[in-house]
């Protein structure tokens, strides 16, 4: 994990390659990050105590479809998650 100007960037340590673009958000100062052991982002900030995220992909997707209430556009999904072929999730 790296962090820089308000962003979060995420390393896979092993292949020593990121994992996807810089993190951001509006969660004022980034005091912790951490990963439990199923693989869920823990995060506690100047604005949120603490936050999980799940990252698995199902449950990504699944608050995608929640979040923008329609399967995504190709031009969404490009935006988006642009290092996978498009596909309908919701």
């Amino acid at each position: 994990m790296s962090l820089l100007q308000g962003t979060v960037t995420l390393w896979d340590g092993v292949g020593r390659r990121r994992l996807g673009d810089p993190l951001r958000g509006s969660a004022g100062l980034l005091r912790a990050l951490a990963f439990d052991s199923r693989g869920r982002l823990h995060v506690s900030s100047s604005h949120h105590p603490h936050r999980v995220f799940d990252l698995e992909p199902e449950a990504v997707a699944r608050a995608l479809c929640e979040r923008v209430g329609w399967h995504l556009t190709r031009a969404q999904w490009e935006q988006n998650v642009p290092d996978l072929p498009y596909r309908s999730l919701c």
